[in-house]
């Protein structure tokens, strides 16, 4: 495979029921051939359900909607207590430490506030809110690109009441965790003394049903992606993951977590990144330490301002215009379809979506290259309704169900 690099570039906020029955196996065989891919792409509704949204590429690639994953994750605190797996190095991201408690409240109502103005309000001759999955179509069908606003981790301080008002303002999508764990729920990169749920996490869980708020388990630790199953009365989703029988990541699903989630009437949303999917990407990747050094940025922000919020401000202009380069190689497309067929072998055609968390494989270095996604499920045999589910309908159907619709 050509030795390539490619190119990650943060624009956030840019122009930004019963569980349908299934049949694990093989995909159905159809209609559609290779000559009509093209055509069946366009027909479908296409969503990306985690990512950002990059105007120009989803009208080039026909992607309909795109699960916006509201992250500010870089500017709070990392907690470094007993039990971490590979706590923050001294002096590293300074800035994970400036906000806690109402803080944290504070600065994600600002940065939610932040995304809609710049990626919907900015737009809207091309872009539209989606609070319910009816407003999908309704948008693709005006020719507009839809936005489902989601927050990709449980900053809510300990309070129920905030996450009603995260509802309120439009998250439609909740994530327990990202990167860093809360007291009460675990991420796959960090674990409490008592892994899992605590009861307020399954307090969370039940309020994110009530409200018809969609619970995302992509980052959550096994533990607690077990409580989840355990706890929820609705069906939930993993955003942006993929297949650890094929990939041994800890994000990744394990075949037993992919039963689970289809007999919960969920979703598997499987995605591009190459560390996800392929072995020697992984690999690839640790050698060149994935995320890029903000050490000398951080402290240099330090020195300038005294007060965290202009650090905050400071920050999300460089994060905005900041691009690097990792040299990696690039997995083929096949290694994503590979990882799409394992699901749907496992958990069943309704319970398989896809996502691309801004990253690349060969053959979809950006959502302009989506249709080349279409074509490659045709090629191995999945039917048009088949290639339908996985584009689109069963996120919308998941959402469905978890809205109590």
């Amino acid at each position: 495979m050509e030795r390539r690099g490619f190119l990650k570039t943060s624009l956030s906020a840019v122009a930004m029921g019963v569980a349908a029955g299934s049949t694990r196996g093989e995909p159905s065989s159809g209609t559609a051939g290779p000559m009509d891919s093209a055509q069946l792409h366009r027909d479908s509704v296409v969503i990306d359900t985690y990512g950002k949204l990059y105007l120009e590429d989803f009208q080039k690639g026909h992607v309909d909607a795109i699960v916006h994953g509201i992250g500010v994750e870089e500017i709070f605190r990392s907690d470094a207590r007993e039990g971490i797996i590979d706590p923050p190095e001294v002096g590293k991201n300074i800035c994970d430490n400036l906000f806690e408690g109402a803080d944290e409240v504070k600065r994600v109502l600002q940065r939610v506030d932040e995304i809609l103005r710049q990626s919907v309000h900015r737009h809207p001759d091309s872009v539209e809110l989606a609070l319910r999955s009816s407003d999908v179509k309704r948008i693709a069908a005006a020719g507009k690109v839809a936005v489902i606003p989601m927050l990709n981790a449980g900053w809510i301080d300990n309070d129920l009441a905030v996450l009603r008002m995260y509802h309120r303002m439009g998250i439609r999508v909740f994530a327990l965790t990202h990167i860093a764990a809360f007291d009460w729920v675990d991420s796959s990169g960090e674990l409490n003394p008592k892994p899992g749920l605590s009861d307020f996490g399954r307090e969370v869980v039940r309020e994110c049903n009530r409200m018809g708020m969609l619970v995302d388990v992509s980052h959550a630790s096994d533990q607690a992606f077990w409580d989840t199953i355990r706890t929820s009365s609705r069906p939930i989703i993993a955003t942006h993951s993929g297949c650890r029988a094929l990939c041994y990541v800890q994000r990744n699903l394990t075949d037993e977590m992919l039963r689970a989630l289809a007999d919960n009437g969920g979703v598997v949303s499987i995605f591009t990144v190459p560390s996800y999917l392929d072995t020697k990407a992984l690999n690839d990747m640790m050698k060149s330490r994935f995320l890029p050094d903000y050490t000398e940025r951080d402290l240099r922000l330090a020195r300038q301002y005294s007060d965290p919020w202009e650090i905050a401000a400071a920050m999300r202009n460089t994060l905005d215009s900041h691009s690097y380069t990792e040299e990696i190689d690039l997995p083929p497309i096949d290694a994503f379809l590979d990882h799409i067929d394992h699901a749907v072998q496992v958990a069943g055609i309704d319970h398989v979506a896809v996502s691309s968390d801004n990253e690349p494989v060969e053959g979809l270095e950006d959502r302009s290259q989506w249709p080349n996604l279409t074509r490659g499920l045709v090629k191995r045999g999945y039917g048009d309704r088949d290639v339908r589910k996985i584009l689109g309908e069963n996120f919308l159907r998941v959402w469905d169900q978890a809205a109590g619709v």
